[in-house]
């Protein structure tokens, strides 16, 4: 499989171009794994286009569908590289339509998914709960999200995580309404889903998702840090002046 425009990504976001990525993911702490599915907007750039090849990366790809119709998608994942890992193409020929939402269910790796550290609770502060967060930069969102996952391409998202009572997610857009509280499986353990949502586009190493015992201190009327109890004090501390340096950058762009 030949690369795409970026040498580092092999997608054709200069046929079909995601504008917008919805994940819906559930946090599995015991097999170190996030799973779940993403629906992908997509548009293509060329009328004829009759493939979306995405980067990805140790992802098992469990089914891909037109969300539209439920109606399968013929998809391949070839040969598995070490640094880039693996394209996922799409045959979307029987799209009809020049805008579409692809869906695909898949799981992450427990040992392949270089942008997701993960940590037991005896690494944590607190030493009581596990910790999770993601690292994408420069072209690790594959590892956790089907994507084009090239700064050539930005979009806004939307993203719902659920983890275990009594844990916080947080990721990089703003969240929406207050945890759900959720009953995934029959053994009567609880969990919470949330929501955030980023109207900017943005490349997809910038999507971000933390989850563990953390909290939020305010610094600002935009600004804020998370971290878990015992630090966080320190947290806000270490970066009091980011408000500061929001006017500033927002005076020197223009931007209200």
């Amino acid at each position: 499989m030949s690369l795409g425009k970026d040498v580092h990504s092999y997608s054709n976001f200069d046929e079909v171009i995601i504008t917008h990525i919805y994940p819906r993911l559930v946090v599995d702490f015991q097999r170190r794994i996030i799973h779940g599915h993403v629906d992908l907007s997509v548009e293509r750039k060329v009328a004829d286009a009759k493939l979306l090849r995405l980067d990805t990366r140790g992802l098992s790809i469990e089914r891909v569908h037109a969300k539209s119709t439920n109606a399968a998608l013929p998809w391949t994942v070839p040969k598995y590289h070490a640094h880039l890992g693996s394209c996922l193409e799409i045959d979307i020929s029987s799209m009809k339509d020049q805008s579409f939402v692809v869906q695909i269910h898949y799981a992450t790796s427990r040992t392949l998914s270089g942008g997701i550290q993960w940590f037991a609770p005896v690494q944590t502060a607190g030493k009581q709960h596990p910790f999770v967060y993601t690292q994408f930069e420069a072209i690790l969102a594959r590892s956790m999200i089907p994507c084009q996952d090239t700064p050539a391409v930005k979009a806004p998202y939307t993203i719902e995580v659920t983890c275990p009572d009594p844990l916080v997610v947080a990721c990089s857009g703003t969240q929406v309404g207050s945890a759900e509280r959720v009953d995934l499986y029959e053994d009567g353990k609880h969990w919470l889903r949330y929501t955030f949502d980023q109207k900017m586009p943005i490349p997809a190493y910038l999507i971000a998702m933390a989850c563990g015992a953390i909290q939020r201190k305010a610094m600002g009327p935009r600004t804020g840090v998370w971290a878990e109890l015992p630090p966080l004090e320190a947290a806000a501390y270490e970066y009091a002046g980011t408000e500061e340096f929001l006017d500033t950058a927002s005076k020197i762009a223009g931007i209200p």
